[in-house]
């Protein structure tokens, strides 16, 4: 067995520790090297932006962009808490069941998060502001 392979973007031989690894590749390694796979996802990083995003969403979620996109349409095109559609959305879930509940903005998943990802956080929160406006 080999242990070296020649890059299919820069044609230079190099040693396999050179190149990730990689499930179906020849020799167990991708066809570029690392640096050359780094310097295409610097200099396209919209693409892998999108790429990432969608291979996230199906392994974590089974949701595909059409998926996400018809539950935030069902939700007014916004979160499903406070409505705003904003550059970070995110698929809120049932960490129990892995169901999903809806796509919520950033800061409110990071908000029900934080209070516990239960109806009791949030009723306690709720109380606790309506006690301190009614002060």
């Amino acid at each position: 067995m080999t242990d070296s392979k020649v890059c299919t973007k820069c044609g230079i031989d190099k040693p396999l520790e050179k190149f990730y690894v990689a499930k179906k590749g020849r020799l167990g390694r991708f066809a570029h090297c690392k640096v050359c796979h780094n310097q295409y996802r610097t200099n396209n990083p919209d693409h892998y932006k999108q790429k990432d995003r969608s291979a996230h969403l199906r392994r974590a979620y089974g949701l595909d962009e059409h998926g996400f996109a018809s539950i935030l349409a069902s939700q007014d095109g916004g979160c499903a808490i406070c409505g705003k559609l904003k550059a970070k959305m995110c698929v809120d879930h049932c960490h129990q069941t892995g169901a999903i509940r809806g796509i919520l903005c950033g800061s409110c998943n990071t908000a029900i998060g934080n209070l516990g990802d239960n109806a009791e956080g949030v009723t306690r929160a709720l109380f606790y502001l309506q006690k301190a406006l009614n002060a």
